[in-house]
């Protein structure tokens, strides 16, 4: 094995390029926000129900989805992803770009705990999508200058009513 000394792309692009390029605010000192929501999920709601917590800038960056929640069933299974503003319906591939399907609520959270772990569209999530737009993990070319709306689906629901809390740390 070898000794590196690796940079970040924020670093590699003023320290290495001539002449330096300009970093996305986002990643070098931007306002950062945080939105908390809190919503009830019911003992008798079924798959594909929706918890809508949050309304976005479509060039918004996530930085974090935290969770807190009561126990629920064992077996349960929920996803975080982007649906139209207002009401509107998934957008394509993309019920699970902020967190996987397979997001428990068996276990107490009593304390906030990430579950952000972004994909792109249907593809893996991985830490290589951290710092994406929301416009970019929807697979697009461009930004559509919109609003999405951050929701979390039942795949498998849970049979108790627990209360989930879902906090999100985003800057644009």
């Amino acid at each position: 094995m070898a000794v590196v000394n690796l940079l970040s792309t924020a670093l590699s692009n003023i320290e290495t390029t001539t002449p330096p390029v300009l970093n996305q605010p986002a990643f070098v000192g931007a306002n950062d926000f945080t939105a908390i929501g809190v919503i009830s999920n019911g003992a008798s709601d079924s798959a594909n129900s929706t918890y809508r917590y949050f309304a976005l800038p479509s060039n918004s960056i996530v930085f974090d989805v935290q969770m807190l929640n009561a126990a629920n069933t064992s077996g349960t299974s929920y996803e975080i992803g982007l649906y139209g503003y207002n009401g509107g319906a998934v957008i394509t591939n993309c019920a699970a770009v902020l967190a996987p399907a397979g997001l428990s609520q068996v276990t107490v959270r009593s304390v906030w705990t990430s579950v952000f772990f972004p994909a792109i569209t249907s593809g893996s999530a991985s830490a290589a999508n951290v710092g994406l737009t929301l416009w970019q993990l929807a697979g697009l070319s461009a930004d559509p200058v919109t609003y999405y709306e951050i929701v979390m689906t039942a795949v498998t629901p849970g049979t108790v009513g627990v209360a989930v809390a879902l906090k999100i740390n985003w800057t644009r």
